[in-house]
């Protein structure tokens, strides 16, 4: 997170103690010329083109799989939650055993109710995604989580 203001930097760095590391060297550079860099603005602008169409793209396919499924519309990150509290209640030890898909583990985010919620990584193909939500599908269809 980039925040300028000192007030809202300095609350969102005690918000972030001892869950988020620091920011190392590389990834540091590797800002600094996504966001100064004139050449990679266009890099950046496709990425983010990318992302979105990532993001549209789950969003459709959790809700015509796993019409019973909440999810959020993520802003700003390439991160999903869905809720799959209507399915089961460990969806992340679910879908690891049977699917062999790895999301995140929701109860690690959540204080309290967080088991029925899995965090989705669409950082990545849709061909990619496609694969791990057949998979997912499929575990529910063997299972009767239907």
């Amino acid at each position: 997170a980039i925040a300028q203001n000192p007030e809202l930097r300095a609350a969102l760095q005690q918000a972030c103690a001892g869950i988020v590391p620091h920011v190392n060297v590389m990834g540091y550079v590797a800002a600094i010329a996504a966001y100064g860099d004139p050449a990679c603005r266009r890099w950046a602008r496709e990425l983010c083109r990318e992302l979105t169409a990532n993001r549209d793209y789950v969003t459709r396919e959790i809700q015509a799989r796993f019409p019973a499924a909440r999810l959020t519309q993520p802003e700003s990150t390439y991160l999903s939650w869905i809720d799959f509290g209507a399915y089961m209640d460990i969806p992340y030890r679910f879908f690891l055993r049977q699917a062999k898909v790895a999301l995140g583990q929701g109860n690690h985010f959540f204080t309290q109710g967080g088991h029925s919620f899995a965090r989705l990584n669409m950082g990545t193909s849709q061909a990619l995604l496609g694969q791990a939500l057949d998979r997912m599908q499929e575990a529910c269809a063997q299972a009767g989580k239907e």
